[in-house]
């Protein structure tokens, strides 16, 4: 299996590598859980694309994919993952640092990283210098406990992705975004649900504050004007 096609709006391809997670058993890692927020990629495997993965959403390791960026000659941007959470504390060290170093040896490449799970992301300091690292977060506590842990991570560009964005974030000190280098914002969309647009605002206005990038879904298109729709805010990390 190559790397796939993916029509996550920031990336080029997904490495498949690691699927599966189980942060989605604890409410405090994942959003909420239940009514609030629902796994999206948890969903998939378990639905439409059960075929593809005989365990399930049991975190499983592809040793035969290891290769796959490889043989991708075209610079390309590539999740690595993005059908669970590397970081989930099921995956044994010796796999992140096996990914690593592909990651290392095609530095044509730009690798996206992104995990409930923070706290993890020191144990591979420093990171390489083309990966991207970040936390998603979905309300207030994950935000302060993400913006903690980057804090302590060594990586070129460091990351928040708040979707979905299911509350106001903490923008005043300490939780500031200058350490941080990008920042992604979207809505749930299995059930659809939008943020309320002052807090989209607010981190809007935060990340210019901190002369930081701006990437927003095309899913959040409907809570602006319609002439703004077409010209949504997509900046990529300098």
């Amino acid at each position: 299996m190559s790397l796939t096609r993916t029509g996550i709006e920031y990336l080029d391809f997904l490495w498949q590598i690691a699927t599966g997670c189980t942060n989605w058993r604890n409410p405090d890692i994942c959003g909420g859980g239940g009514s609030e927020f629902s796994c999206w990629a948890k969903g998939l495997i378990e639905g439409r694309l059960k075929r593809f993965y005989p365990q399930g959403f049991e975190p499983t390791f592809y040793s035969e994919r290891i290769n796959d960026p490889v043989s991708r000659r075209n610079p390309s941007v590539v999740g690595v993952g993005f059908m669970g959470d590397l970081f989930c504390g099921s995956f044994p060290v010796e796999q992140v640092q096996e990914i690593l170093g592909v990651v290392r040896e095609t530095s044509r490449h730009t690798y996206v990283f992104l995990t409930k799970s923070p706290w993890e992301l020191m144990s591979y300091n420093p990171w390489p210098s083309n990966a991207w690292v970040g936390a998603s977060v979905t309300n207030a506590k994950q935000y302060a406990v993400a913006i903690a842990c980057l804090a302590l991570v060594q990586a070129r560009v460091k990351f928040l992705s708040f979707e979905p964005l299911l509350e106001a974030m903490p923008i005043a000190p300490p939780y500031m975004l200058d350490d941080i280098h990008w920042i992604i914002e979207g809505a749930a969309t299995k059930p659809s649900r939008l943020p309320e647009k002052v807090w989209v605002t607010q981190l809007i206005q935060a990340a210019n504050r901190a002369d930081v990038p701006v990437f927003i879904k095309g899913n959040m298109r409907s809570i602006y004007p319609p002439l703004l729709r077409d010209k949504l805010r997509q900046e990529m990390p300098r």
